[in-house]
Formats: structure tokens, sequence, C-alpha cells
């Protein structure tokens, strides 16, 4: 019987630290970058081997900035860093990847945001980002591969104030890319973007919109990715500027550093036109919001 009561007050013993440790968060930001192989079927990269090579994740649970590198002799090379320095800390994405022939390596930056809305009177706000890229490209590649930019905005809302996070880089990341698969998750709205054709000179808007009531939260989730595939070559380190159409009333959670005038500026010449495409189309690119909402159903891509 004291065994028996020593092996339990044990196991809750072992317990309590990993819970005490794990962190709620109401914004942070995330790295991944990966190494993997390809696999030759018909081409020299039809799909891409279950096993990482190499991995580096960046960015502890709560933290405004984050950032991961990594460089394999023979297999090629990735970088990204996210942060939430734009205005009303709004996220900044920078990243881009390298690739041997026959390899693969990639990026995933992620950020996340909680604004509070305390205005007076209900509201309708556009968040976007524009995107500008450079690219080399190999494909097309089979499914799952991936071979070029793709990047995209979500906007939800919760019942629950915060997000737990866990203690680690890997499960802040983990927690920041499924936050889909959340019980109490409410799809707002969402855009995303992917370009699999080589480019100098690539720039893409992207809109979300939402209509806020005096003390709504919405949550704010930001992905960009670069996945480069047997010897190509994605740059996507001159920005993914975002920010909100107008700021006014919207308090963040968390912010970062003062944004480089240079990279602000962009978003606040490009926002004023997205809100007018998105009142003239009706907000034509909102997915449906019935059921279940997971990243698939949001075309960001899975595979790292």
């Amino acid at each position: 019987m004291k065994l028996l009561v020593a092996a339990t007050l044990a196991a809750l013993c072992a317990l309590v630290p990993h819970s005490a440790r794990a962190v709620a968060i109401t914004a942070s930001t995330a790295e991944l970058v990966t190494v993997r192989s390809c696999i030759v079927l018909t081409t020299r990269c039809d799909v891409i081997s279950p096993m990482r090579l190499q991995s580096a994740y960046g960015g502890f649970p709560g933290g405004v900035a984050s950032s991961a590198t990594t460089n394999l002799a023979g297999y090629g090379s990735a970088s990204g860093s996210v942060a939430l320095s734009g205005t009303v800390g709004a996220p900044l994405l920078r990243a881009s990847a390298v690739s041997e022939p026959g390899q693969r390596v990639s990026t995933n930056s992620l950020a996340l945001q909680r604004y509070t809305y305390t205005g007076t009177t209900p509201t309708v706000r556009v968040f976007g980002g524009t995107l500008t890229y450079q690219q080399e490209t190999t494909g097309p590649h089979g499914p799952g591969v991936g071979d070029g930019v793709s990047a995209s905005i979500l906007l939800f809302m919760l019942d629950a104030a915060t997000i737990e996070a866990g203690d680690s880089p890997e499960s802040n990341y983990d927690a920041l890319f499924g936050v889909a698969g959340l019980p109490d998750f409410r799809f707002v709205d969402s855009d995303y973007f992917a370009d699999g054709s080589s480019t100098l000179d690539g720039r893409h808007e992207l809109a979300a919109s939402v209509a806020l009531n005096p003390g709504d939260s919405v949550w704010v989730s930001v992905l960009l990715q670069t996945p480069a595939a047997n010897g190509a070559r994605v740059d996507a380190s001159n920005t993914l500027v975002t920010g909100w159409d107008l700021s006014t009333d919207l308090v963040p959670a968390a912010v970062a550093a003062v944004p480089e005038p240079a990279t602000a500026a962009l978003l606040v010449l490009a926002l004023p036109g997205l809100l007018l495409q998105r009142r003239r189309s009706g907000f034509a690119r909102r997915l449906p919001s019935e059921g279940p909402v997971t990243r698939g159903r949001l075309r960001r891509r899975a595979a790292a």
C-alpha cells in the first residue's frame, strides 16, 4: 500500500512542473527551418523524405520576435525571422531558402497577435499585407514538396482570452500552427497566396476583414513559407509587411520594436487600395465559416 501511494505521489509530482511551465499567450512569434532530401520517382523531387535531416526552431511562447537559421553543406540553407514590430504590433516576416539539386529546404514563419477593439461604435476593419519576393523555382514537383513562396492571413475569434503554448520553441510553433484546431475557434476571414513560378520582382497584396463591436477581441495569424526544392532559390527577405487599414482603437496584446520606415511605408501605400477593393467585392474572398476549420481548408502548407 505504501509503495502504491509513493508511486502515485511521484507520478503527480512529475506532472506538476510541466503544467506549471506551460505558458498562456495572447501574442507570440515562431520560426521553423528544415532540411529534407528529395525522393526520385519520375523527376528528381517527386516527394520529400519523411525524416528531417536538420531543423531549427526559434521563438519561445509569448516572444515578440523570433528567428532561426540552418545551413547544411550539400543540401542548402534557410533563414527566417518574425517580429511584432509593425504599426500597433502588426507582424513583419522575412524568409529565404536555397537548396542544392536533389534536396529541399524550407522556412515556416508564424506570428500571432490578439487585438481588442476599444471603440464605442461597431466598425469593419481590414487587416492586410504586402509581400515582395524574388525566386528561381525548378518545379513542378510532387504533392507536398512545395517550391516557391506562400503567405496567408487568418482572422479568428476565441471564447478564451489566451492560448496555451507549452514551454519550448517547438511547442510554441505547434500551438501557433494549430490554432484552427482549438475547440472554441471561430473563423472570421482569411486570404492566401502562393507562387511557384520564377520571378525577379514578385509582389502581392493580401487582405482579410472583420466586423467588430465594442469590446470584441480578434486574433490575427500570419504565415510565410519559402520551400525551395531541387536547386531552387526563394527569397522573401524583402518582407511580408502587415497592418490594419485603420488602427484607431485597436489595442494589441504585445508590441516589439518600432518598424523600419521603408518597410512600414509599403503597407501604408497599399492598404487604402486593399480596403476599397474589399468593399467593392463585398468581401467575396471570405471562406465559409460553417463547421470546423483546419489549416488544410485554409490552404496553408502543412509540410515543413
